[in-house]
């Protein structure tokens, strides 16, 4: 093989390697938790967040208060309403990926299949 066959084939292993790695994040980015000490968590801190709203429809709550647990999710927002907490990992379309924490057996707002349940009123969606 001579110097430029080595070239090629060294970019095609460095583009392959990106592709795995990048394949590897967007997986992880796009999975739930089941750590079921987290899970407690934002069970937890969902309630907190519910308790301190008292206003009716969604209300954003800003980042620099966005509970340790929740915001170590990496989300793109959190919403409260009276029902429950919306966490949303990454935006969609069709309503992306995230979690619905609905409190007291409560439904999530889209249809039940597109939801897996977590536990604990705890829901990760994709769009759906």
């Amino acid at each position: 093989m001579g110097r430029r066959g080595k070239v090629l084939l060294g970019i095609v292993v460095a583009l392959i390697m990106l592709a795995a790695v990048l394949a590897i994040a967007w997986r992880v980015r796009h999975s739930p938790t089941h750590d079921e000490v987290k899970l407690g968590a934002i069970s937890k801190e969902s309630r907190t967040l519910v308790a301190l709203s008292s206003t009716q429809g969604w209300r954003n709550i800003p980042k620099d208060r966005w509970p340790p647990t929740i915001a170590s999710l990496n989300p793109q927002w959190v919403r409260v309403e009276n029902r429950g907490v919306e966490v949303l990992i990454e935006g969609f379309f069709d309503g992306g990926w995230g979690y619905d924490i609905v409190l007291d057996g409560g439904k999530p707002p889209m249809p039940m299949e597109c939801y897996q349940s977590l536990g604990r009123g705890i829901y990760w969606h994709g769009p759906c």
